[in-house]
């Protein structure tokens, strides 16, 4: 049997009868047809050399065949495809299409023809070997699934393509994403409202001490100080650094209660000195001391975990006396904090290194894994969220909002290289943490050209870390690396006031670390300062 028994064959017309390229059928369109299985066969043919849906379309470039797809019905047939009007009641159409693609005997036909170009007169003749309708049928549809699995393959490996090609960019992306690392301080927490220094701390304990509170050696030195003007948490560390050196060699010595009565409490007569937790069994003055300051510092813990109204005693949950113009509202503090590191920012994506305590940590890494759990999780609407940070590293650890109450979650010290107090610094705790400062410091700097300081005292405390910093930078030899210090005019002395401070102690730091430093920096340009 030959193809014109079973259809009506022609061929399309020139190109230059077809007025609107738009409307002509392309091979485009024919791969399109290719992919679709789900087409109907009741259509019927309205005008001469348009298609319509359920014929079939034969490319002679492509040596290809497709069913017409509803989409692409009504379009024009240029010479290069041949049309095939088949019978229903003569031959299947997925058969006849399994013919054109598959079947050896058709291809054995088109490739040993002795046309130039195929013509409409010689594929009219090519034999086909037509079985009974029912078995036409189960071949038919046979070819139909394996038609429809190839195109279900297509879009699976279209979208894999589309998802593998977006994580190349953001991988490409990522290498030069980030090229700002923000370095906050005291100073932010409490520009976001947060009463976080000292003297907030220092007037909670004193001004009606409560029941979960027990007197803490560091506590009653600083209520012993006559001019203790410690505003500041560096100016904290640096009188407990000043305390320890002008005692340096008792450290070792037993540790006793008359000895650090007549040390430190002589002539003070409100502090109770069998309150202090005094083990005269156990332990150098020097281990007392430091083990003290563990505790100090989980008082300070308490203290920020009482500034959202709650603490945390015997796994319970209870109520603080606290003034209400101290208390916070988180939600208030979550937005600001976010709002204010973009505008710190401009906007733009930022690593940030924080020297606070503050829970917003927690947010931070729950938004790491997983942004709408941190959004629930905390029930903060999503534009509290800080969608501009990448990378983030509490130094000195963080408060946690949960019902365990942690020591040593925060961390306060001393810098200093004496062997004494080698146990008292920030440096030899941090070794004992889980993550290694240096490799998170690391993390944060890569690609980084401009460092931002907002809300840092940037006192010699903190020293060893700006030291590492500046020597992963090499900021003496590189170019690119700018400074920008940031301040807030909260007294109204005015921008130049505040900026020649902000100048004034970064270039102590600068010139700590290298003679000079700071005035070469400055002459090029690469130290500014910003207004929030």
């Amino acid at each position: 049997m030959k193809l014109k028994d079973v259809a009506d064959i022609s061929m399309g017309i020139n190109t230059t009868r077809i007025t609107n390229v738009k409307d002509a059928y392309t091979y485009f369109d024919l791969e399109n047809d290719i992919k679709h299985v789900n087409v109907s066969f009741n259509k019927k043919k309205l005008n001469f050399h348009e298609t319509y849906e359920g014929e079939i379309i034969f490319g002679i470039a492509k040596s290809l065949a497709a069913i017409v797809s509803k989409k692409n019905s009504g379009k024009i047939l240029s010479l290069n495809f041949i049309e095939i009007n088949y019978n229903q009641n003569k031959i299947d159409p997925w058969f006849l299409l399994y013919y054109f693609n598959e079947s050896n005997q058709f291809k054995r036909q088109l490739f040993t023809t002795s046309d130039m170009r195929l013509s409409v007169s010689t594929f009219k003749n090519f034999e086909i070997d037509v079985p009974d309708m029912h078995k036409q049928q189960v071949i038919g549809n046979i070819y139909r699934l394996l038609r429809k699995y190839d195109s279900l393959i297509d879009q699976k490996k279209d979208k894999i393509s589309k998802i593998i090609n977006q994580l190349l960019k953001d991988v490409e992306n990522f290498k030069n994403d980030v090229d700002q690392l923000l370095i906050i301080g005291n100073g932010f927490d409490l520009h976001c409202d947060l009463k976080t220094d000292f003297e907030d701390y220092f007037k909670s304990r004193f001004d009606g001490l409560n029941e979960i509170y027990s007197d803490n050696f560091w506590d009653c030195y600083f209520k012993s100080l006559k001019d203790n003007n410690a505003k500041l948490w560096s100016d904290v560390e640096t009188q407990i650094q000043k305390c320890l050196e002008e005692n340096i060699l008792k450290l070792n010595m037993k540790c006793d209660v008359k000895q650090i009565q007549s040390m430190f409490f002589k002539n003070e007569e409100s502090i109770n000195i069998e309150n202090l937790r005094v083990d005269e069994e156990k332990g150098t003055l020097g281990e007392y001391l430091l083990s003290e300051l563990k505790i100090f510092e989980n008082n300070f813990q308490i203290f920020l975990r009482t500034l959202c109204g709650t603490i945390t005693v015997n796994n319970e949950r209870k109520n603080i006396d606290i003034s209400k113009d101290t208390l916070i509202n988180q939600k208030e503090y979550m937005r600001k904090f976010s709002d204010e590191l973009d505008i710190i920012s401009e906007n733009q994506k930022y690593n940030l290194l924080s020297f606070n305590y503050t829970f917003y940590g927690r947010i931070l890494n729950q938004i790491k894994l997983d942004r709408k759990t941190a959004t629930s999780l905390f029930q903060v609407d999503k534009s509290y969220l800080p969608h501009n940070c990448k990378q983030f590293f509490n130094i000195h650890g963080q408060v946690y909002d949960d019902l365990n109450l942690k020591m040593e979650n925060v961390l306060i010290g001393v810098n200093s290289n004496k062997d004494e107090l080698r146990k008292f610094s920030k440096e030899y705790r941090l070794k004992n943490k889980e993550k290694n400062w240096k490799k998170e410091i690391e993390t944060l700097l890569k690609n980084v050209n401009t460092i931002k300081f907002y809300g840092h005292s940037l006192s010699f405390i903190d020293y060893p870390y700006f030291e590492y910093i500046f020597d992963k930078l090499d900021v003496n030899k590189n170019q690119n690396i700018t400074f920008k210090l940031g301040y807030s005019d909260f007294d109204n002395a005015g921008k130049d006031k505040h900026e020649m401070n902000e100048k004034e102690r970064f270039r102590k730091l600068l010139n700590k670390y290298s003679n000079g430093l700071y005035e070469k920096l400055s002459f090029e340009n690469k130290i500014k300062c910003f207004q929030l």
